[in-house]
């Protein structure tokens, strides 16, 4: 039986100074480190897959979202209490995904995913994007191979351009194997890798080191055991393999999910699962190499149930964050698990509702404290929405703070109830995407599609041209779930939920 284990960019001078930064506000500002939670989505099922700190303390997240199709990929902007400022949305006739995100330079980002709707080659195609700081799109690539190809994960290089790594079943010998591209700063290709054996070897994660070269991790069930290991190599800026291993435990299924590196101690950090006792459920585990290519440790955390790490973070003083899912310990049907190992205490604490939660990427913040995201079927989520959490230097958060409704890419605004649960009132704020007449108004259903309650025009303030508020009372309706539709005279429809807590 086993028991938790709850042990409480593109210079080096840049990565130093960043460095320093990041150090000071994990004393100096313990006390002031913000903490809370959002859940975002729309009427379909939204997920966040990775999230970054933006250097106005804000955040940016890439997932996906079935609002207005079958899956569209989902890029969300927001402030730093985690309220959307903007989002958008990559929309094509089937299954588009965003899978990672990262900041660059110039405050603009890069994202990476897999399209089967639009692109020119066969199947699935691994999908690049760059925006600008508002999210206005600069230029976009599809890349791939005559089958299917996806990309996970996406890494600026310190010569202005990205690597890409993914899976691709068009290259190498045989099933999927390790897919990886190199792009220049406008997304033309300058090398392309594959690499595995003849089973399925998949990349998850890939950064560029702080020595220059090249570091990514996923997992093979060619070069381990039968069952799968993790898999982790050492490239050049080139693609040249400097070494691999397979790592986690001998006789066992791992998968490693995530990486991150540590240039002042020359280490790389992997993060994942395994089933260390088969059918005894699976354990998150972490574990960390020297650049030389030397195991440093694994360790493994989990209870009598699944646990997994899917994300996992760094910061300079060699401490590590990981988060991912835990249905051993929490509120209900899986919660989203945050770990962290800051030398000399290893803390875990998880986050959540009575339903699945789930967390699949996290980051430093700049207060000191962590942002991480995934996805939540809790709260009045009904389908999964995106799971926002801020955690303090404390590694503690809040309860749930609000409710973001955005809106599909047929709707006219966004809006957000706050407090949301509501106990006797709140207020409804209302963004439209042109100028609001004088006849705007909102009408609320409950869980059955009845109508319970209307808010005329009369009673909303016009706070500006494109955005109005109005106040909601509740005192009269039951405890539960409701809908809510905010209609204008001729610019149309938005929707969003709420619930009662008396």
């Amino acid at each position: 039986m086993k028991t938790k284990k709850n042990k409480k960019i593109f210079s080096r001078f840049f990565f130093l100074i960043a460095a320093l930064s990041f150090l000071l506000p994990r004393f100096s500002w313990a006390q002031n480190s913000l903490r809370w939670e959002q859940a975002i989505g729309g009427p379909g099922i939204e997920y966040g897959y990775k999230v970054k700190s933006c250097l106005d303390q804000g955040y940016i997240v890439a997932g996906s979202t079935s609002s207005g199709g079958i899956s569209d990929g989902y890029l969300v902007r927001t402030d730093s209490l985690g309220l959307v400022m903007w989002s958008k949305y990559f929309v094509g006739n089937n299954v588009d995904v965003f899978r990672s995100v990262k900041i660059l330079p110039d405050s603009g980002f890069i994202v990476a995913g897999f399209s089967n709707s639009i692109g020119t080659h066969g199947g699935y195609d691994g999908f690049v994007e760059r925006f600008d700081k508002n999210g206005d799109s600069l230029w976009a690539k599809f890349i791939g191979t005559g089958d299917w190809d996806f990309f996970y994960d996406v890494a600026p290089t310190y010569d202005g351009g990205f690597v890409l790594a993914g899976g691709t079943y068009g290259l190498g010998q045989g099933d999927e194997d390790i897919y990886l591209v190199k792009i220049d700063s406008i997304g033309n290709t300058i090398w392309v890798g594959a690499y595995g054996g003849t089973k399925q070897d998949e990349g998850r994660a890939i950064i560029q080191t702080g020595d220059s070269m090249l570091a990514v991790v996923g997992f093979t069930f060619s070069l381990g055991d039968s069952l799968g290991d993790s898999w982790i190599s050492r490239l050049t800026p080139n693609g040249g393999t400097v070494w691999s291993r397979t790592a986690g435990y001998a006789g066992i299924e791992d998968k490693a999910w995530d990486l991150t590196d540590n240039y002042l101690t020359g280490r790389i950090f992997y993060c994942g699962e395994n089933e260390s006792v088969p059918g005894n459920g699976k354990d998150a585990y972490f574990g960390a190499f020297y650049y030389n290519g030397n195991n440093q440790f694994i360790y493994s955390t989990g209870g009598n149930l699944d646990e997994a790490f899917y994300g996992i973070a760094s910061r300079p003083d060699g401490s590590i964050a990981a988060v991912g899912v835990d249905y051993t310990v929490g509120a209900g049907n899986g919660d989203m698990y945050f770990f962290e190992d800051y030398h000399p205490i290893w803390n875990s604490t998880n986050f959540g509702s009575a339903q699945i939660d789930v967390g699949y990427g996290v980051d430093m913040a700049l207060d000191g404290g962590y942002i991480s995201v995934g996805y939540t079927e809790g709260f009045n989520s009904i389908l999964a929405n995106v799971y926002l959490v801020k955690i303090d230097t404390s590694d503690q958060s809040t309860g749930l703070l609000s409710i973001r409704e955005q809106p599909t890419p047929l709707s006219f605004g966004s809006t957000v109830v706050f407090p949301n649960p509501v106990q006797d009132e709140a207020v409804v704020n209302f963004d439209s995407f042109q100028s609001i007449n004088d006849e705007i108004k909102m009408e609320v259903f409950d869980i059955a599609g009845r109508s319970v309650m209307n808010i005329p025009s009369s009673q909303w303030e016009i706070t500006s041209s494109k955005n109005a508020k109005c106040i909601l009372a509740t005192n009269k309706l039951n405890d539960g779930i409701y809908q809510y539709i905010i209609s204008d005279r001729s610019a149309g429809k938005c929707s969003g939920k709420f619930i009662v807590a008396h």
